[in-house]
């Protein structure tokens, strides 16, 4: 088996992912949601053109929702409930607006993606900079982009 040429790794919160950039292809081993998943990319079916994406987790969004609905639950409980007592009131919403907002923070911040298409236009192949190695992200994607023009050339 030949040397791989370089090596990222990828930690978010929704999985991981070990990009290992061949001279032809690359191969992506990670595991997401109970499942473990590997493949491998020529790298000649990519074009070296790429797309930029901010994205952030989808449970920020969950997070968001929860937050909404605990403070009109709690708006809501106070006006027809101005005689209970304030610990009927906290039962539900604080803890649902205190959770949502807990997975707001942990979730808000946009993940850079960089993604590569087939020759075809089709999404085939992104890379996030998240994780302890985040440094590498520009580095490793510089080194992806110049080895399909090298590939591609061949």
């Amino acid at each position: 088996m030949t040397q791989s040429l370089a090596i990222y790794n990828e930690v978010r919160s929704d999985g991981r992912r070990r990009f290992e950039l061949f001279e032809d292809h690359i191969f992506i081993t990670g595991s997401a949601a109970r499942t473990s998943f590997e493949s491998s990319i020529k790298l000649t079916d990519l074009r070296p053109e790429t797309n930029k994406l901010w994205r952030r987790h989808w449970a920020c969004s969950m997070g968001t929702g929860m937050v909404f609905l605990g403070v009109i639950g709690l708006f809501f409980a106070y006006h027809e409930n101005e005689n209970s007592e304030l610990s009927n009131l906290l039962a539900w919403g604080v803890p649902l607006v205190f959770v949502g907002s807990v997975i707001i923070l942990k979730t808000f911040r946009k993940i850079e993606f960089t993604q590569f298409q087939s020759k075809a236009g089709i999404p085939m192949l992104d890379v996030a900079k998240a994780g302890p190695e985040q440094a590498q992200y520009h580095q490793f994607v510089q080194l992806l982009i110049d080895q399909i023009r090298i590939a591609n050339n061949k």
